[in-house]
């Protein structure tokens, strides 16, 4: 491996731990849902949510990636085109919600973005963070 690649592998698990632990400030026990799960910031994301000792919820478009995502160490996988995020997300949960919702893309189309900003359709615990949270 090159110097380059070498120095580049570290960046998905340098934002995913700024993103987790330091904005987020998850805790063991915590629920999170990492959106774009699939990507590599997403994927580092669900091993740090593992290592700390938190339960991450994948999200992914379809189930094309569910078993990727399941042996990446995801507790659970939410295909976000075939199935609706806030009712897996509280099915999943036993209706309690995340603690930290976060999103590996930036755009006002995730999935993620859109479902925590209808007020009346939030999939975050009573006492979970306010903002989400993007890489």
């Amino acid at each position: 491996m090159d110097a380059v690649t070498g120095a580049a592998t570290w960046m998905a698990y340098t934002t995913a731990y700024g993103l987790l632990i330091e904005f987020g400030r998850i805790n063991p026990g915590d629920t999170v849902l990492i959106n774009a799960a699939s990507s590599s910031v997403g994927l580092a994301a669900i091993q740090v949510a593992n290592h700390i000792g938190a339960v991450p919820i994948a999200t992914t478009r379809t189930h094309a990636k569910r078993q990727r995502l399941l042996d990446a160490g995801a507790a659970h996988v939410i295909a976000t085109e075939e199935e609706d995020l806030v009712k897996e997300v509280a099915a999943v949960t036993s209706g309690g919600g995340v603690e930290l919702p976060s999103s590996a893309r930036s755009s006002s189309r995730s999935p993620v973005r859109r479902s925590w900003t209808r007020g009346r359709r939030r999939c975050r615990t009573p006492a979970g963070r306010r903002r989400t949270s993007r890489a």
